[in-house]
């Protein structure tokens, strides 16, 4: 049976935790340490929602190194109307790419679950700017635009391991050339 976190950190009798977030490593992967010295990886007892949750909020924060901290290694991503990128060095190109490219929150966002806790799908609405052109798209001069998105996570092992993103390209395409 798996522990709780508060069964892992505190010494039995113990009703109390303190503690505090430990950042290890350029990934950034958070740790509760309870100051005794037990640690434990936080993803450890996330959710697979939760664990979606908090890449998406990453993603707002723009905190890339937040969001790789929790993908799988071999992440599978399939981007709207372009190619199957795996691995996350194949994903850390995509996301410096978006980030010049464009700045984006994504708001009401709604997410749903499945029995078997692997997989998550979320409805949103992406809130862009689009700062500098791609080969092949309109000219970029900072227009705005607001467009619905979905987009289907896999998750194994506690990381993200599979992100599949639709969106209408052309009227993303309509919302920029006007």
């Amino acid at each position: 049976m798996r522990k709780t976190l508060q069964e892992e950190l505190l010494p039995r009798g113990t009703n109390t935790l303190f503690c505090k977030v430990v950042l290890d490593g350029d990934l950034q992967m958070p740790y509760y340490s309870s100051g005794a010295g037990n640690s434990v990886n936080l993803y450890n007892y996330m959710t697979t929602l939760e664990i979606v949750q908090q890449y998406y909020a990453c993603f707002n924060q723009k905190d890339w190194q937040g969001m790789l901290a929790l993908l799988h290694p071999e992440i599978r991503h399939e981007a709207n109307q372009g190619d199957v990128r795996i691995g996350i060095e194949k994903f850390t190109e995509f996301l410096k790419l978006m980030d010049t490219a464009y700045d984006e929150t994504l708001t009401d966002m709604v997410f749903f679950t499945e029995s078997s806790d692997s997989r998550i799908a979320v409805e949103f609405v992406v809130n862009g700017i689009y700062k500098q052109g791609e080969e092949g798209l309109p000219p970029a001069h900072g227009q705005t635009y607001v467009l619905p998105a979905a987009a289907f996570v896999a998750v194994t092992d506690g990381k993200i391991s599979r992100v599949t993103t639709y969106y209408n390209l052309p009227l993303w395409i309509k919302l920029v050339s006007e």
